[in-house]
């Protein structure tokens, strides 16, 4: 398996192996059973991706406001200022493992790069590997196991939700009521019923009740993870990532679908194949 080496990397803090102070000019390295920080000499820390609980990807603005709201997670960040002082163009990487996150700047790279680095190497490991860990386990329609009326209940569920689809939601308990049919489709194995439920529901959503509403996040990360089971592995990500900016860009600091789309994100990383 090819490896991904990011360079440039200093790490800031946060794991309880290397000391406290900055450390420069380290490489980041995504293999095959870990992620790793190594110095020209020696590995400086290493994450089994087993243990990976989350992932951050964030700007330096988005820590400095974070901070604000997880006084606890950044009461052991006392190299922040170290990470703006190397200028507006870096990134902050944390991996989450247990009670403690490793905190690296990479420098030189954008957030949007560096996640564009991650999202890239871990697909192309998977269609290497030719893992698609969480797809569907639908059976398909040609196998003789597959009823005819199991074939025809599937076609008049699409039916459904591709009608449903086409009406938007005239207030948030419809949106409730339609998360539950699409987790029924889910649950039964139906994941092009549930898809073609959440993507329209998803857009709607957003365009009635904003991108970063409650309702609104909670139909976008049921759509995340339908894209995940599925196999749409970039797009669940791509996903991901969009809901934790929305959540940023609205000041939102505290909600339980952050922590779940960046234990996700974590997942989705994973050469191993977990979800």
């Amino acid at each position: 398996m090819e490896r991904l080496v990011i360079r440039d990397v200093t790490y800031l803090g946060g794991s309880t192996g290397p000391t406290g102070r900055p450390v420069q000019g380290l490489r980041l390295v995504l293999g095959g059973s870990a992620v790793a920080v190594r110095g020209p000499v020696r590995r400086l820390l290493s994450v089994p991706w087993r243990a990976l609980d989350w992932l951050y990807a964030l700007t330096l603005d988005d820590v400095e406001r974070k901070g604000r709201g997880w006084r606890f997670e950044f009461s052991m960040f006392p190299n922040f200022g170290h990470a703006r002082a190397a200028g507006p163009d870096g990134s902050i990487l944390g991996l989450g493992s247990g009670d403690t996150t490793t905190w690296l700047l990479v420098e030189r790279l954008s957030v949007a790069e560096l996640r564009e680095h991650l999202a890239s190497w871990a697909l192309a490991t998977h269609r290497a590997g030719g893992l698609r860990p969480g797809a569907s386990e639908l059976r398909d329609p040609g196998d003789p196991d597959v009823s005819a009326l199991d074939v025809t209940r599937r076609v008049w569920d699409s039916v459904k939700a591709a009608r449903l689809a086409d009406e938007p939601p005239r207030d948030r308990a419809v949106v409730s009521q339609r998360l539950s049919l699409a987790e029924q489709y889910r649950t039964r194995g139906d994941l092009d019923g549930a898809l073609l439920l959440l993507g329209p529901l998803a857009d709607q959503s957003v365009e009635v009740f904003g991108p970063a509403d409650a309702a609104t996040i909670a139909v976008r990360n049921n759509l995340a993870y339908a894209l995940a089971a599925a196999g749409h592995r970039g797009e669940a990500i791509a996903g991901y990532w969009g809901i934790l900016d929305d959540l940023a860009a609205a000041d939102v600091l505290s909600n339980p679908a952050e922590m779940f789309a960046r234990q996700n994100l974590a997942r989705l990383h994973d050469p191993n194949g977990r979800l």
